[in-house]
């Protein structure tokens, strides 16, 4: 019987395995200062500040914008909250002064009342409100000045009625309606004398003031020459108050002092003067 022969190979040798590397981190690696750049580096730093330059505009722009919108609505809100809601004027056009105050304290809108200014005017009578501003209706804030300009009356006046009176009070009546006195011419009339017998214009005419008004005076019916008396030391309207039943009055003076009295006079005492003549008088200082 035959016999079985093993053969054993030898196992060849496992190679050796090298350990697995490990993976290298930048923190291991060693820093290398890379090499300044050579080229460029000038323009790159003025395009770096030229950036961060308008990054800084770009924050001062928005930051003042934000800051005059925050402004602005706060000032709104101030003036609402001042001034409140609006009022409607109310119309005070032919009101006295003393009655458009009232009505705009009855309303109780805080509204005053200034006189702007005076106006004559032929349809609104004389102390009444002619215009206003604000006008009538419109919306204002509480508060508000009502500015107003008044009535003086009308330009023209009535000329009064003299005939009849002694000229010294037909000037006067004229007066207070709001005229001058004009001429006076004396003359010869069965009349009384230092009466008014004429006027110009006549009475009742409508005229603008201070209008002058000529007056025709009686010298009485005689017309006879009185004698001069002595008007030294007297002012001119004194004078004048004792010429006017001789029809005669203060013509020209000279000394300049109109306040003055009475130093010299032409004609003397004692001449002869007929109604229509003129005294020439000199004019002093009162001591």
């Amino acid at each position: 019987m035959a016999r079985r022969t093993s053969i054993f190979f030898p196992k060849s040798p496992t190679p050796p395995v090298a350990p697995a590397a490990e993976e290298s981190t930048d923190s291991d690696l060693p820093y290398v200062i890379p090499p300044p750049r050579q080229r460029g580096c000038i323009v790159d730093l003025i395009l770096r500040f030229f950036y961060f330059f308008f990054e800084v505009l770009q924050t001062l722009f928005f930051s003042t914008l934000i800051f005059c919108l925050a402004a602005a609505g706060s000032y709104l809100l101030v003036q609402r909250y001042i001034r409140g809601q609006e009022i409607v004027v109310p119309n005070v056009a032919g009101k006295t002064v003393a009655e458009a105050a009232k009505i705009l304290l009855d309303t109780k809108t805080d509204l005053s009342l200034k006189i702007e200014g005076f106006d004559s005017s032929n349809l609104v009578e004389k102390d009444e409100i002619v215009a206003q501003n604000p006008q009538p209706e419109n919306r204002v804030k509480a508060g508000t000045v009502v500015r107003v300009r008044v009535s003086l009356g009308s330009k023209l006046a009535a000329c009064p009625d003299v005939l009849g009176k002694n000229y010294l009070e037909a000037g006067i009546l004229l007066r207070d309606a709001g005229l001058l006195e004009g001429a006076k011419t004396f003359v010869v009339s069965p009349e009384k004398n230092g009466v008014v017998i004429g006027q110009d214009p006549p009475a009742s005419a409508q005229v603008e003031r201070q209008t002058r008004v000529n007056l025709l005076v009686s010298a009485g019916a005689s017309g006879m020459k009185a004698l001069m008396p002595s008007i030294k030391d007297m002012t001119v309207t004194e004078a004048n108050e004792k010429l006017a039943p001789l029809g005669v009055q203060i013509g020209d003076t000279a000394g300049g002092a109109m306040d003055g009295v009475v130093s010299e006079q032409s004609p003397a005492v004692g001449a002869s003067v007929a109604p229509g003549d003129f005294v020439r008088v000199k004019l002093v200082k009162k001591n």
